[in-house]
This record gives C-alpha cells, structure tokens and sequence, in this order.
C-alpha cells in the first residue's frame, strides 16, 4: 500500500473539481496517508482547490520547490 494519495486536477473542468475533490478528501484523509493535489500551473485551478479545502477545514501548504501542488498537512 502506498504512503501517498495523488488527485490530479489536469483534463479537469472546475465544475468537476468542485464535484469530485470533495469526495476523495474525506475517503482518503481517513487512510492516514499523505495527500497531494496536483493543480499545474493555473492560478485559477489553484483558487478553486484552496477554497474547497478552506471550506472543508483542511490545512494545506504550497511547497516551495513545487508551487503546481497542494500538500495537505
């Protein structure tokens, strides 16, 4: 079993993120694993994933050597 747990938002519309990213936070949160959310490059996409974690009271950080993903801590 993998220590890490990837959504990856490319081919993504913001409507589907807004659907679906919800969902797997909690499945997977409750693993006790690591979670990554990979958003590229997008300042839009990355706008769309903080709110839905705010929203859901997850604490997450932008690491600085990879700004094209969300950490959840």
């Amino acid at each position: 079993m993998s220590n890490i747990s990837v959504f990856d938002c490319h081919g993504k519309t913001y409507d589907k993120i807004r659907d679906q990213l919800p969902n797997w936070l909690f499945t997977e949160y409750n693993k006790g694993i690591e979670l990554q959310i990979i958003t590229g490059n997008s300042d839009t996409m990355k706008k769309v994933v903080s709110t839905i974690l705010n929203e859901n009271c997850f604490d997450w950080r932008i690491p600085i050597n990879n700004d094209g993903v969300i950490k959840i801590i």
